[in-house]
């Protein structure tokens, strides 16, 4: 399984990223590679990617893993969580 992210507004910073990527029961994902960090759950069946901060310098990065046993559709839905201090959306009042 590869998964990848690309920030496509460069004005942007995102920090304290977190990828959470559900598995199946059981199963220990094997990880290749990875851009930031890494933690595996298994009480929670959950891949956790973390990234400290995506921005102009870091827009793009990629996890690349095995999981035996498994189909794509074990590992939806991702949830993704990140705090910013500049808006996401240009909203002037």
């Amino acid at each position: 399984m590869n998964i990848e992210y690309e920030l496509e507004q460069a004005d942007l910073e995102l920090n304290d990223v977190q990828i959470n990527i559900p598995l199946p029961i059981g199963c220990n994902p094997i990880v290749s590679e990875c851009d930031g960090q890494y933690t595996h759950e298994a009480r929670r069946n959950t891949l956790v990617w973390s990234l400290p901060v995506i921005d102009a310098s870091t827009k793009s990065g990629s996890m690349e893993f095995s999981a035996p046993s498994s189909t794509p559709a074990d590992f939806f839905p991702l949830h993704v969580s990140f705090t910013s201090k500049t808006p996401y959306a240009k909203i002037k009042v």
